[in-house]
């Protein structure tokens, strides 16, 4: 589920769900609405920052992986959404 998704561990260690969003809700939709915030985005990425230094440090190759593979779940359920392959 969404809130599974954008609430896991990994997810979050990356500083959550970013993007840009409008000032209020999409007309139609309850401002009270639990994913108020997420329906508001007009984008949804997720990221992790680090110093150039990091990438010549061994190891920094798996946690790249790693950081897509949280990652993946997200991307999985936008491009689903939008009946996209993944």
């Amino acid at each position: 589920s969404w809130s599974r998704i954008v609430g896991a561990a990994k997810v979050q260690a990356a500083g959550g769900l970013k993007g840009d969003s409008l000032k209020r809700p999409p007309r139609g939709y309850d401002p009270e609405h639990r994913h108020v915030e997420d329906l508001k985005r007009k984008s949804f990425y997720v990221m992790a920052e680090a110093p150039a230094r990091r990438a010549l440090k061994p190891g920094f190759v798996g946690e790249v992986a790693e950081a897509f593979r949280a990652a993946a779940p997200l991307n999985r359920f936008i491009t689903t959404a939008l009946d996209l392959p993944f």
